[in-house]
């Protein structure tokens, strides 16, 4: 908790920094107790000068009433990963079908709550054959937004480029036609027009981010942690 403290002091002392997403994510960062989470979000609430908001993404199985009263104390936006409508897209994510049907369960239980919900979805050879199961599955839980995400490591299973594109043009027509929002599409749109997209998967700035692991570890990143973009330890050293 300390280390975590730490780090947000670090943020609110940096002048010109205006804005901050906190993403929670892990691993599963519903494995770290609700006590502290809710000592964090006070602690934030009370010193945090710049304007925030927290986003949690989850695999979805260790969600309760409780976390869900908490986040709509904070007002937080939560992601759950889910790779399909049934358990046969969901094995690599999920050892038994019974956790599946939790995370399912759970997934009802969010959506039913105020909380802005989306569903992240990693496609690729082993479920790209069920997409229009996988728009369907999205049309019928109803969530306030979605992102399908191409399987993007050389392990067999990612897709070809002209797959993607066909699944872009198919989300862009989704959500035109049900509304509910996709975080890529509309970026897309932005670098046609010549601005600059805020993905930065699209604009190039994943150095920009900063991303701490739970040993207090800070990465110039949003995602891979390597030594290339390691910048030191805030309990350790001096990092501003």
């Amino acid at each position: 908790l300390g280390t975590i403290i730490k780090f947000v002091d670090t943020l609110n002392s940096i002048e010109d920094l205006e804005y901050v997403n906190f993403t929670w994510h892990g691993g599963e960062p519903f494995l770290y107790p609700i006590e502290s989470y809710k000592a964090i979000f006070e602690y934030i609430d009370k010193n945090f000068s710049k304007k925030y908001c927290h986003v949690f993404q989850t695999n979805g199985t260790l969600i309760t009433d409780d976390w869900i009263k908490l986040f709509s104390e904070y007002f937080v936006s939560i992601g759950i990963s889910v790779d399909g409508a049934d358990y046969e897209s969901n094995k690599a994510r999920f050892s038994d079908e019974k956790i599946y049907k939790k995370m399912i369960s759970n997934l009802d239980l969010v959506l039913n709550s105020n909380l802005y919900t989306s569903i992240f979805i990693t496609l690729g050879r082993h479920n790209i054959d069920k997409i229009d199961e996988i728009f369907k599955f999205i049309e019928e839980k109803k969530p306030n937004g979605f992102y399908i995400n191409p399987i993007k490591k050389k392990i067999g299973n990612e897709l070809s480029v002209n797959e993607w594109l066909e699944i872009i043009e198919k989300m862009d027509e989704f959500s035109k036609r049900t509304g509910i929002e996709n975080s890529l599409t509309p970026q897309i749109q932005r670098a046609i027009n010549g601005e600059i997209p805020s993905l930065c998967m699209l604009n190039g700035a994943c150095n920009k981010f900063i991303n701490m692991n739970v040993d207090g570890e800070i990465f110039k990143t949003c995602v891979f942690q390597s030594q290339s973009n390691y910048l030191g330890n805030i309990d350790e050293d001096n990092i501003k």
